[in-house]
């Protein structure tokens, strides 16, 4: 009877892995074969399930030389906005909510693809810090490295239903829809969300050492390497007087500067007084995102400082 059991409770565990790596390679909900081209909603449901992930595989089947890397206000610097500016061969590699352990593992996770030739890396101060260890690219690179553990993935496999469900079900899951309206949200984001960066903060000496590695490795390999400090409003910028960080404020940027070009946003200005330049203290609009991407393939310093 014992025996019996066994048996069939191992066919059934084959059974279901057999049908999550069918759904999953029928599906392939972050792209990361390509073989069966279904017309499913994918950066809709997927891209907002995992940005790392999804971006990630992404690169890997279509790779460009000049890359953007940083979180979410990097990632409003839209690619249509570069092309508008001539610039045709280039991916935006942030992702939303993105630390610097994650950027910094990304830019070597690129050169294992192609030659880079130009990288642009977005760090506002509060990722500028050595409390934020989470870097959920390691388990991203280790799917892409190891499709099989992709294919037999419980997540993926989440993901390869969600999109069945939006494509063949007309299901909205409201993935990234924010719970309150801009006043609130406001007023969340300069209170609990800058209390979890600032409370806690330390000076990222260890992740300084690794940013070096990066610029030695631009600089060895003839790889353009700039810094971009994005703007957030002043009630934010007031803040790090709130948590007594202006020492490691001041001394971010001057070591940001000893390791490469910096174009700093992050400064008292008509942009960051003005509510409307921004969604809430840490994300400027569309136009404003245009025009730092304008001002930074053009050498410019309307409202920013190079150094």
């Amino acid at each position: 009877m014992h025996k019996k059991y066994i048996i069939y409770t191992s066919s059934n565990i084959v059974l279901i892995l057999f049908f999550v790596f069918i759904v999953n390679y029928i599906v392939d909900p972050f792209n990361l074969n390509n073989k069966i081209l279904l017309d499913l909603p994918k950066h809709e449901v997927s891209y907002k399930m995992n940005y790392r992930l999804y971006k990630m595989a992404e690169f890997s089947q279509n790779t460009h030389n000049f890359i953007m890397l940083g979180d979410s206000r990097s990632d409003d610097l839209k690619i249509q906005f570069f092309y508008e500016n001539d610039i045709q061969n280039f991916y935006n590699f942030s992702y939303g909510g993105g630390t610097l352990y994650e950027v910094i593992d990304t830019f070597w996770f690129a050169t294992k693809y192609i030659k880079l030739e130009r990288v642009i890396i977005g760090i506002p101060f509060n990722i500028f810090n050595e409390s934020n260890k989470v870097n959920f690219t390691k388990e991203a690179n280790l799917l892409i490295d190891t499709p099989i553990k992709y294919y037999l993935n419980f997540f993926i496999f989440k993901a390869s239903l969600f999109n069945l469900y939006s494509k063949y079900m007309g299901g909205n899951l409201n993935l990234e829809r924010p719970p309150m309206n801009k006043k609130e949200f406001w007023k969340h984001q300069l209170g609990l969300v800058t209390k979890s960066f600032y409370e806690k903060y330390r000076y990222p000496t260890h992740l300084l050492l690794k940013l070096s590695e990066v610029s030695n490795y631009a600089k060895t390999n003839n790889i353009k390497l700039q810094f971009f400090i994005p703007p957030v409003h002043v009630d934010l910028q007031n803040k790090v007087d709130e948590y007594h960080l202006r020492d490691e404020y001041i001394r971010y940027k001057k070591d940001l500067a000893s390791l490469s070009e910096v174009i700093d946003f992050d400064i008292i200005n008509s942009i960051t007084r003005n509510r409307d330049n921004f969604s809430d203290p840490y994300h400027f609009n569309p136009k404003i995102a245009r025009d730092i991407v304008y001002e930074i393939l053009n050498n410019k310093e309307t409202f920013s400082h190079r150094f």
